[in-house]
């Protein structure tokens, strides 16, 4: 049986990211991570949030990517527990990763992401 996908999982759309380094942990194990503070497809938006960043003694930076990942199943629309409701993933390992922990979910080698529901009946894990 063929599913018809009407929520594609990759958008070609641009989108810009604003982010800025973040330290966590404690001792030996502390590291470093950048946390995403903005996520828009309106640049103007997303240079006034660098400006607020940069305003406030941080080090933004601000990225363009053509292409991003909503993890939602291609049929219905509906998004896993774990994927954030407004903001795309960045990269298909990450929607792998968001996935990974949502049982019955599916994402396909075409990128595509199907929920329990909806999942085509010969998918294998």
């Amino acid at each position: 049986m063929q599913q018809i996908v009407y929520f594609p999982c990759l958008v070609r759309e641009t989108h810009w990211v604003v982010a800025r380094e973040r330290f966590g942990g404690s001792g030996p194990r502390r590291r470093s991570f950048m946390q995403i503070t903005a996520c828009t497809t309106d640049e103007g938006r997303a240079l006034a949030a660098w400006r607020t960043l940069a305003d406030q003694g941080h080090a933004p930076e601000l990225r363009r990517y053509d292409e991003v990942f909503f993890p939602r199943c291609g049929v219905c629309g509906e998004r896993p527990y774990g994927a954030s409701a407004t903001r795309p993933e960045l990269s298909w390992d990450a929607v792998l990763q968001v996935i990974y922990f949502e049982p019955a979910w599916l994402a396909t080698s075409e990128q595509l992401v199907f929920c329990p529901y909806h999942r085509p009946e010969n998918a294998e894990e």
